[in-house]
């Protein structure tokens, strides 16, 4: 599950040599300066950020960059190598499980020092603003504001005689939809597997008072509550309900998901990837809030892709004013659309919006309705995940395979995964 998954990255205990790296200030700079520049995305992403950075470049011609895209498979692999060569890019696209690992590495510049000029943050939505601070510091600016979906085929809904669900609904009437679905025979199955993805578990315990992790950075779970979820997902195989783990664990590419390829009528995704998705389903999609059960627990996520600056970089103030740029400017809001999310604040959401159409338009107001609904207040798992969150979800989803492929019971799988995730966040402290 390529994509799908995090993937586990190259041990970063090298790291700490980066606490003493020098960061030049913008009397240091040369008068034609260099900016590395890496992401990772599909290729509208990058041909998006590429226009904004074309922007940047007319309005500062002295300034060049040299962009780095890449997909999401090795992505933080590479720049763990990098990093520790001391090679990073100036400005890197962060990931919420990550984050806190480079920070307290000394990998990441301290943002503060270029506040508010050139990172003004008054304007963005209260949710966001406090996102990407770690220890009272702040690393990262978010890129965007992204929060759990739902996202519907309308046209496998139709063709199935069920409606689309509301903004209410619960997972029993996920259930009810599931069985309606694959008995239409429409769809092979009524959703891509979600049992894998340690975030949707995050929301599953959110719901029922819970954590994934504690603020002391242990888990926040036990092993029989981890048994009831993955013993759910036993029975929504085997009803049809979901795609076989054979299925689920090649899923990488949006392309590859039971969604996009019409087996499923819906699948658990993030906002952010809903216009990419729009052109791979006939009939458009349309988004819906996670089941509820009456119970908030959508949360806004700007830390599932934010920017930073990595603390080799020779140039922090021009990086600190080009994220300021890519997050704040409304024509760079315009060129770069929906592909990190919805914009920060509500004037850059309603910019975009006056000519927005398609899969753009339902997803700005989408983000506009989960704004405006009760929502989680804040999220250790996505504002504070501990040192070893990123091995911790590697370990939660191979777990989850074993046993969709009837390798252990879930509860040895359950138990298995709580004594070895809190043996590598002890570990990592």
């Amino acid at each position: 599950m390529k994509n799908r998954i995090i993937q586990g990255i190259a041990a970063l205990s090298f790291l700490v040599v980066m606490a003493t790296a020098a960061c030049s200030t913008a009397a240091d700079e040369p008068s034609s300066p260099t900016l590395r520049i890496t992401w990772w995305g599909s290729d509208s992403r990058t041909a998006a950020t590429q226009a904004a950075l074309d922007l940047y470049s007319v309005r500062h011609p002295e300034v060049t960059f040299v962009v780095e895209p890449a997909s999401f498979s090795g992505y933080f692999d590479r720049l763990g190598t990098q990093v520790a060569a001391r090679e990073a890019p100036d400005i890197v696209q962060m990931q919420y499980l990550y984050l806190n690992e480079y920070a307290q590495r000394g990998a990441l510049v301290e943002l503060d020092q270029y506040r508010p000029k050139p990172l003004d943050l008054s304007l963005f939505d209260k949710v966001i603003g406090n996102q990407g601070v770690i220890g009272g510091t702040r690393y990262a600016v978010p890129a965007g504001a992204n929060t759990q979906t739902v996202l519907t085929s309308t046209e496998a809904f139709r063709k199935a005689g069920v409606a689309v669900p509301g903004a209410d609904w619960t997972w029993d009437d996920f259930e009810d939809m599931a069985d309606k679905l694959v008995s239409s025979g429409v769809v092979d199955h009524a959703s891509g597997d979600f049992t894998p993805l340690d975030w949707v578990f995050d929301y599953w315990l959110t719901q029922r008072g819970g954590t994934f992790y504690t603020e002391d950075g242990e888990l926040g779970f036990t092993a029989e509550q981890l048994a009831e979820f993955w013993s759910w997902g036993v029975d929504l195989r085997e009803k049809g309900y979901l795609p076989p783990m054979t299925v689920t664990a090649e899923v990488g590419d949006l392309e590859t998901y039971p969604v996009a390829t019409g087996t499923a009528a819906m699948d658990f995704i993030y906002s952010a990837q809903i216009t990419g998705f729009d052109g791979l389903i006939d009939g458009g999609v349309e988004p819906v809030p996670f089941p509820s059960d009456g119970l908030p627990a959508q949360y806004v996520i700007g830390t599932g892709m934010a920017w930073v600056i990595s603390t080799n970089s020779r140039h922090p103030e021009l990086a600190a004013d080009v994220i300021a740029f890519l997050t704040s400017d409304p024509e760079a809001i315009a060129l770069q659309g929906m592909e990190r999310g919805a914009p920060l604040t509500g004037q850059g959401r309603a910019t975009l919006a006056k000519d927005a159409t398609g899969a753009t338009a339902r997803t700005i107001s989408f983000t506009e309705e989960v704004l405006a609904r009760p929502t989680v207040p804040d999220s250790v798992f996505y504002n504070r995940p501990p040192l070893g969150a990123n091995q911790v979800s590697g370990l939660f989803t191979s777990n989850a395979q074993l046993v969709g492929f009837a390798k252990l019971s879930p509860e040895a799988a359950a138990r298995e995964f709580v004594a070895a995730a809190s043996k590598e966040l002890a570990h990592a402290r």
